[in-house]
């Protein structure tokens, strides 16, 4: 989802990781199969309001690397 999410503003960039990431090594373009179907293509994730519920509201807070107390 993170790469169709940068895909508008970085193309090239996702697309090359993108196809990384779907053949599990690097691979250059004139290497791609012609049956390729691009980041262009991938459907956008869909908004999920579940995933906005705080379902815990204690915040630790720390000072110098030590936990002093909870929000």
């Amino acid at each position: 989802p993170l790469l169709v999410l940068i895909s508008p503003y970085a193309p090239h960039v996702a697309e090359q990781l993108y196809a990384c990431v779907e053949f599990g090594k690097y691979i250059q373009p004139d290497e791609l199969p012609n049956d390729y179907k691009g980041i262009s293509e991938v459907a956008f994730p869909k908004f999920d309001e579940s995933y906005l519920v705080e379902s815990s509201k204690n915040y630790p807070i720390s000072f110098n690397g030590k936990m002093r107390f909870t929000m």
